[in-house]
């Protein structure tokens, strides 16, 4: 894992330490994003409060950076950024502030082996989140897909024997209760990808 600033600071050096703008982030997502970013209305560059050829001192340079980042301890300086960050119209979403489960789907191909992600339907703000996804992290890459499949093929077998156990009145193990309620949490990767899937397999022994 890796820390990435979700706007990059080579464009945005005022959020360069700005803790709201760090996101958690696989190495090969943050390399494949670099400094890329896709806006309707980017925030504007903060007024430099020095007149042209003033050097300001170091404590000058910190208690202007301080000013720049919303205060942690501050809630209603927190949702002014937030507000901003929606008013920006970032393309790529922010899964602190949006829920990818809103913007995003999964289609699994069997032949193919591969589970890709899809636009949850056909909204604007679906259609430039997949678009920006794909893009700027590459979301849809060979990789992914296919390990993807594997977590999807995974869980697949174990939710629908579980479900089929339940169906037919069979004691399901605490082993294997245990691991579908981890395969469904934050902690297993592609989480999100099985949750949206799981209620389908389930429904086959209702």
């Amino acid at each position: 894992g890796d820390v990435e600033h979700f706007r990059p600071k080579s464009k945005f050096l005022w959020f360069a330490y700005c803790y709201e703008n760090f996101l958690l982030s696989c190495r090969i997502c943050k390399g494949t994003k670099s400094d890329k970013h896709l806006f309707e209305n980017a925030f504007s560059p903060p007024a430099v409060p020095w007149a042209t050829g003033y050097a300001p001192s170091r404590d000058e340079v910190l208690a202007y950076a301080v000013d720049m980042d919303p205060d942690p301890l501050s809630q209603a300086g927190i949702d002014a950024y937030i507000q901003g960050c929606f008013d920006e119209e970032i393309h790529l979403p922010n899964p602190y502030y949006e829920d990818p489960a809103d913007l995003f789907a999964w289609e699994a191909d069997d032949f193919l082996q591969e589970v890709r992600v899809v636009a949850a339907d056909a909204s604007p703000r679906c259609q430039r989140a997949l678009s920006a996804a794909e893009a700027i992290i590459g979301l849809n890459r060979d990789e992914l897909l296919t390990q993807r499949y594997f977590a999807f093929a995974s869980a697949r077998s174990l939710i629908e024997r579980n479900a089929r156990d339940r169906a037919n009145n069979i004691q399901v193990s605490q082993r294997d209760a245990d691991l579908e309620q981890l395969m469904l949490s934050d902690r297993f990767p592609f989480a999100g990808m099985i949750r949206f899937f799981a209620p389908y397999w389930r429904s086959a022994f209702p």
